[in-house]
């Protein structure tokens, strides 16, 4: 990645949240998730998007260290009581 690591993972972070919360996942405390990307000029909104291209370019590059069982059940958990959650709310 050209950018500092910080700024890099800052704006995957942006761009992420942004595309949890179109999904309508919200945070692990049930609170919404912000998507604050809109509020970034458009060429930050994509230099947030590059960024976290980039990161799952190199990611997948390295074979994707970190996957495994465990985490793919936890995150599967997480997300089906999210899921499960905005549905109840649905309801509502």
């Amino acid at each position: 990645m050209s950018a500092p690591a910080d700024v890099a993972m800052l704006s995957a972070k942006l761009a992420m949240d942004a595309l949890y919360a179109a999904a309508g996942l919200p945070l692990p405390t049930g609170r919404p998730r912000l998507d604050l990307l809109p509020r970034l000029s458009p060429e930050s909104q994509d230099e947030a998007r590059r960024a976290l291209h980039g990161i799952s370019a190199e990611w997948n590059a390295a074979g994707r260290p970190y996957l495994n069982g465990e985490r793919i059940a936890k995150t599967y958990t997480y997300t089906k009581s999210c899921m499960n959650k905005k549905e109840r709310n649905d309801r509502i």
